[in-house]
């Protein structure tokens, strides 16, 4: 199975890794970390990164790569026989989850909800609500605690 992560740095993508880690998943399953930097004029670096390689990266870039890295060495501490990448993308946030779990082929998509409500949502906009109206995986949205 093919599990996509995608984080972010607030703490549902916290709850999100953690339910995933209680799960219990094959050897031969693979993870891919990814978390997405919102595009914005004169970041050249527009496409996806690798996040192994941080020499020459901006600070937040640096931040993003150590974030998802932080996530996959945790993955593959508790799974040491399953394979798992990571990449700092680059974009719109819904778009750019979308499109990886595509490309990926992802089986299995996993993201944390901030559990927004009301006006909150409305200006701010709910990420796992727009993706889980378009993703072609399976999808599980782990929700914050009180949400």
């Amino acid at each position: 199975m093919k599990i996509l992560l995608a984080i972010d740095d607030e703490g549902c993508s916290i709850n999100a890794l953690e339910f995933l880690l209680e799960r219990c998943w094959s050897h031969g399953d693979q993870f891919r970390v990814i978390t997405v930097k919102r595009y914005y004029a004169g970041n050249e670096s527009a496409g996806s990164q690798a996040s192994g390689s941080s020499i020459g990266l901006k600070p937040a870039e640096e931040e993003s790569a150590q974030l998802v890295e932080k996530a996959a060495a945790r993955i593959k501490l508790k799974w040491p026989a399953c394979e798992v990448t990571t990449a700092v993308l680059n974009g719109d946030v819904t778009a750019s989850i979308l499109d990886e779990s595509e490309h990926w082929r992802a089986d299995l998509l996993v993201l944390g909800s901030h559990g927004r409500r009301g006006a909150e949502r409305l200006f701010a906009g709910s990420v796992s609500a727009k993706v889980a109206s378009n993703v072609k995986c399976s999808l599980l949205v782990v929700a914050t605690a009180g949400s």
